[in-house]
């Protein structure tokens, strides 16, 4: 009786799981598209270097203290998740372009 019971625990926790990996793929569709849609305008593209280029993720800017550090830290820590939807809507080049030239 006590596997019976543990089978279902078990089931109901992979089910969850499986339901909560499909919600996140959907969001990560979502929000590729927006960045997508983003880059295909001129002021998107603007719009998504101008946060690139605030958060300091692109650049190698050397902290003199352990304050700064933490900081540039946080920044980047905004940036990485934004450059990865960037990637994966196949538009750096774009944006690394709209960087460089304003």
């Amino acid at each position: 009786m006590q596997d019976k019971k543990n089978e279902y625990i078990s089931w109901e926790t992979t089910r969850e799981q499986e339901e909560r990996e499909a919600r996140e793929k959907e969001e990560l569709a979502r929000l590729v598209g927006a960045v997508e849609g983003l880059a295909r305008t001129k002021d998107g593209l603007h719009f998504l270097a101008w946060i690139i280029g605030i958060t300091g993720f692109l650049q190698d800017v050397p902290a003199t203290t352990e304050g700064l550090m933490a900081y540039q830290q946080g920044r980047r820590s905004v940036g990485r998740p934004l450059f990865d939807l960037i990637k994966k809507a196949r538009c750096v080049e774009a944006v690394c372009q709209e960087d460089i030239n304003g």
